[in-house]
């Protein structure tokens, strides 16, 4: 028997989606009191969709699957559990999405290593890495993977085909909410694809939006797990994307005591003649990416344009370097010879069975 109310208190989302889970089949296996032993915890399956209503939602950053580590599976893409502090061993993909972070806000570069990460992560007094992604998403940005659940004992690609359709209404009710747009909610929806897994879901993404007509952004990168995830400024791109909907930008350098406004107003129309802030509450900051054109390639950024007005532009923030100690040196390459195979899509490789074991894959990451 599956218990909606544990897995949806919030009786909004549970009223949406309730119908769609309970058509699948096998729905006991993966959402049951009695099923295998699976990750996320029951309750935190749709941990993801806690934070906000529907219609609040300004950016959702598509992960793939729970970590095959029972502690760092949370129910938020890419939040590991087991990360309490920056000090801690970071997994590859988690690594490489704060270090992004870091350069769109000008404080690391593309050749850093992790010991100058961390040193700017003190320096900035950035939350503890938990915090970040509920800061994040208390913003507006929904951390969804694509299958929200785990098993040791099961196929990977069970999970996923379960998930599927359930995604999709998750999608379908995003859109729909901003369709209707109840006044004083954001504007349009950012839709980051890090992956050649994400990336497919935008022709559903499209499919779904052809009659409602809700103004759309998409933002491709590689996968986070590749250090060819750099070439691509995600959260610049992020940046410029939430500018020409016209919605508040997403405060990304959440420090220790800072008070951080929910997603519960839409900026202002920006002017005709507005430079780089998009609201007037709040200042969008990015790194020029001085390389987009020879990494056009790797990433695209799609359009469904939301107005006929002048974009406005991010602005270049300045860069801080730091020192690199040897020892740290010695581990982040200890780190790249641990790192998987990767496949023609720029992901790591997985075994022919689509089998994981925990202790076999710490860096497995979605």
């Amino acid at each position: 028997m599956v218990d909606y109310e544990k897995i949806l208190p919030d009786p909004d989302w549970r009223a949406r989606l309730q119908a769609t889970i309970s058509a699948q089949e096998d729905v006991e296996q993966f959402l049951g009191s009695g099923r295998v032993p699976t990750w996320p915890k029951l309750e935190n399956t749709f941990r993801a969709l806690s934070f906000l209503p529907p219609a609040q939602w300004k950016v959702v950053v598509f992960g793939q699957d729970p970590y095959p580590r029972e502690a760092s599976a949370v129910g938020i893409a890419f939040c590991d559990g087991e990360i309490k502090t920056w000090a801690h061993p970071m997994s590859p993909s988690f690594r490489n999405i704060i270090k992004n972070m870091m350069i769109h806000e000008g404080f690391c570069e593309p050749s850093d290593k992790i010991a100058e990460l961390r040193r700017s992560l003190k320096a900035q007094k950035l939350v503890s890495p938990i915090e970040w992604f509920h800061k994040t998403a208390e913003q507006g940005v929904l951390w969804l993977n694509t299958s929200l659940t785990f098993a040791p004992s099961s196929d990977v690609n069970v999970h996923a085909k379960f998930w599927r359709p359930i995604i999709e209404r998750i999608v379908a009710i995003l859109l729909e909410s901003k369709h209707s747009q109840p006044d004083g909610c954001p504007r349009g929806l950012v839709f980051v694809m890090w992956g050649g897994i994400a990336a497919k879901l935008k022709k559903m993404i499209v499919a779904l939006n052809k009659d409602l007509g809700v103004p759309l952004e998409f933002v491709i990168a590689p996968h986070p797990a590749v250090e060819q995830f750099h070439t691509v400024r995600s959260f610049t791109q992020i940046a410029e994307a939430q500018a020409r909907l016209r919605q508040t930008p997403i405060r990304w350098l959440v420090k220790e005591g800072m008070r951080i406004p929910a997603a519960v107003t839409a900026a202002p129309r920006a002017p005709a003649t507005a430079t780089a802030t998009a609201t007037a509450t709040a200042t969008v900051t990015a790194t020029a990416a001085s390389s987009s054109t020879s990494t056009a390639s790797a990433a695209t950024v799609a359009t469904t344009p939301a107005s006929s007005a002048p974009v406005p532009t991010a602005t270049a923030a300045p860069t801080r370097r730091v020192v690199v100690d040897d020892d740290d040196d010695e581990k982040e390459e200890k780190e790249k010879e641990a790192k998987p195979a990767l496949s023609s899509s720029g992901r790591p490789q997985r075994a022919c069975t689509r089998k994981r074991q925990a202790a076999s894959q710490s860096d497995d990451d979605e």
